[in-house]
């Protein structure tokens, strides 16, 4: 096999392994435009960068994440997104995710 993606030095690996870490974590986003509502953030899906080819993605700060809402990609920054706990949804009174559960 002579293609280019099968010969990965060791150090381009581990890069790339750190920055898919996240991937298909479910986080909730919080929304910086709401913070002062009740229901300011959306559960979503951490996917791989390249999931969104027409959205230009900073790996090191930010995820592509998924909402479970509508389906839509949004860039957003680590920051932001916080990793979802079944704590966190037990305590929201969100039509969103009481479908989910």
């Amino acid at each position: 096999n002579d293609s280019v993606e099968d010969e990965v030095t060791p150090k381009k690996g581990k890069q790339k392994e750190e920055k898919e870490a996240d991937i298909g974590k479910v986080v909730c986003v919080e929304l910086g435009d709401k913070k002062k509502q009740k229901d300011n953030w959306f559960p979503g899906l951490v996917v791989a960068p390249t999931a969104q080819d027409t959205v230009r993605i900073r790996v090191k700060e930010e995820y592509l994440v998924r909402s479970f809402k509508d389906g839509r990609y949004f860039t957003v920054p680590k920051k932001e997104a916080t990793e979802f706990t079944k704590e966190i949804g037990g305590k929201v009174d969100n039509n969103t995710l009481k479908t989910g559960r």
